[in-house]
């Protein structure tokens, strides 16, 4: 039997699978415009291939895996994100089959699942899991929810097996942060800043006393770093629980968080690591005079004559 046709079979049935996304060399890139202005794009731009079971997974039957799942152990010092997306009108429910095998150990300081009721890092935490007990079922109140999972570089085990589905939700809330979110892709250069945020959202998270959670996505080429300059913060408070900065490298864990400023601050420079840098701006109504203004340039960063991508 000729194997040509049936390979190019399965690479036409792959690339089929994804009408906006395209998997190249372990790389899940985002097409240009795919996402509408007003939706979030989620932290899983890229994503290496120790992390296809789990960040992709198996979209039909709704379920993902640790890596290495079922055949052998999951690997060390991996940091894998899967971005649960409902339909809108629509909320998520995770839960898992058979066993459930992560390192123990106290506060899940080593290995652990961590699960989050939005689509990004510091959205509000549902759990963090580790050791032999499968987790509770935990369920979204927004039609996103993010699903992290870390390993460090000693003592591997099984893993486990999630599986999700789709409710409608009975109980819809608005959040300024899906509302708020601003995605600059391929710009050389550009600024960013809090007086963008439209009139309408400040007023209608001031009417109804929730947070104005805002985000600016910045996207370089993939060969390409972000230099951020702030030529300007002025926080009211000098509670980060009222009003912060958080600027994160690469993605929105915490881990991966560079910077947080949550007062009169110093010039601040910032330099990514990787082509992307998000600015969180979290603002309480009642400390509506807090404000930043910052310009950004991206460069084509080469280490030793090579351009260098860095694995996020």
């Amino acid at each position: 039997m000729d194997i040509q046709p049936v390979a190019l079979l399965f690479q036409v049935l792959v690339v089929t699978a994804w009408t906006k996304d395209r998997l190249v060399v372990g790389k899940l890139y985002k097409e240009p415009n795919s996402a509408s202005a007003d939706e979030p794009i989620p932290d899983t731009d890229y994503i290496p291939m120790s992390c296809y079971n789990f960040s992709i997974g198996d979209k039909r039957m709704q379920s993902f895996s640790s890596p290495g799942w079922s055949n052998e152990l999951y690997p060390a010092k991996i940091d894998c994100v899967h971005i649960i997306e409902a339909e809108k009108g629509h909320i998520v429910q995770l839960d898992y089959r058979q066993s459930f095998n992560v390192e123990q150990a106290v506060d899940c300081a080593y290995d652990y699942l961590e699960v989050r009721d939005g689509y990004t890092g510091y959205s509000r935490l549902l759990g963090k899991y580790c050791g032999d007990s499968p987790p509770p079922v935990d369920t979204s109140t927004g039609r996103f929810m993010w699903v992290h999972f870390h390993s460090d570089d000693t003592i591997q085990y099984k893993g486990f097996h999630a599986v999700y589905k789709f409710l409608i939700n009975r109980h819809p809330k608005r959040s300024t942060a899906e509302d708020c979110w601003n995605v600059i892709d391929g710009e050389l250069e550009g600024e960013i800043e809090s007086k963008t945020v439209g009139r309408k959202l400040r007023e209608y998270a001031f009417n109804h006393s929730i947070v104005l959670d805002c985000a600016w996505d910045i996207r370089a080429k993939t060969d390409h770093r972000i230099h951020l300059d702030f030529t300007d913060i002025e926080m009211t408070s000098e509670n980060c629980q009222h009003n912060m900065i958080q600027i994160y490298d690469g993605n929105t864990s915490g881990r991966r968080l560079k910077n947080q400023e949550c007062s009169q601050s110093r010039k601040l420079v910032v330099k990514s690591e990787t082509n992307r840098l998000l600015v969180r701006f979290f603002l309480w109504p009642a400390i509506a005079n807090s404000t930043f203004k910052a310009r950004f340039t991206t460069y084509r960063n080469a280490i030793n004559g090579k351009i260098y991508n860095s694995k996020v």
